[in-house]
């Protein structure tokens, strides 16, 4: 594993904003754009981790799938992900709500070579929070705040 000097990626893809009522939240972002109002995706109950141990949801040392009801309000080039999280489930959504209220979460960024870039950001001082493996993609948050006054998450596409 080739070690990287900087983000593979300069160029945003979404901004995570977390809210305390996403269909609102989604209404109102759809009537300031003139557009339809985004579908809201509600989770399941906690699905078990995947036997196969492919798929993921690391956060706090273990297993677990955040449960957050989510909208995407497409903009251009930039799209924003509104998050409802669902505090049955410990998850960085709940946690950054109860420290910081509504707010910008993080920015997202597209990368290639997923371990190289946790190597880095933990090299820098800003360790891995949380990740997640859906098989086709792969997410990573970032322990920056202090730093950058946000979380950075990184978003790799494809198959490992």
């Amino acid at each position: 594993m080739d070690a990287i000097k900087s983000v593979g990626s300069k160029t945003i893809v979404k901004l995570g904003i977390v809210v305390d009522n996403v269909e609102e939240a989604a209404s109102y972002y759809a009537k300031i754009f003139g557009m339809e109002m985004p579908e809201v995706s509600t989770p399941g109950p906690e699905a078990p981790p995947d036997p196969s141990g492919k798929a993921y949801t690391w956060y706090q040392g273990s297993d677990r799938k955040p449960r957050c009801k989510v909208a995407k309000i497409y903009t251009e080039p930039v799209y924003l992900e509104l998050i409802e999280p669902l505090p049955d489930v410990p998850n960085p959504f709940t946690d950054f709500k109860e420290k910081h209220g509504q707010g910008v979460y993080f920015i997202s960024f597209y990368i290639d070579g997923f371990e190289q870039h946790v190597q880095f950001m933990e090299e820098l001082g800003m360790p891995l929070t949380f990740k997640q493996d859906k098989g086709h993609e792969r997410y990573a948050y970032f322990d920056s705040i202090a730093q950058l006054a946000l979380t950075l998450e990184f978003k790799e596409v494809g198959s490992r």
